[in-house]
């Protein structure tokens, strides 16, 4: 058993999950930053109005990956501290 987030933590699981659960805590702030920039480009950037359609909707598709991952986090690090605590 690995700790999870840091040494002091008391929720601890293993390894793969603990790499898992980081790799997504960093994703959706990557993806919610990425999916900005695409909207900002897509916005002030010279583009036919078809290209600037196209980018919103791959920023607003990021936007909802950023959301369900975020939902997905949250709830995983519920179950996990709830399991924990009835152990």
């Amino acid at each position: 058993m690995r700790t999870f987030f840091s040494p002091k933590s008391r929720l601890t699981v293993t390894r793969p999950l603990a790499l898992f659960m980081n790799t997504l805590n960093m994703l959706a702030p990557a993806l919610l930053l990425l999916a900005l920039g695409l909207a900002a480009t897509a916005k002030l950037g010279d583009f036919s109005t078809e290209t600037q359609k196209l980018m919103i909707h791959y920023a607003l598709i990021l936007f909802i990956a950023a959301l369900i991952i975020r939902i997905l986090w949250g709830s995983t690090i519920r179950i996990l501290r709830r399991r924990m605590q009835k152990s």
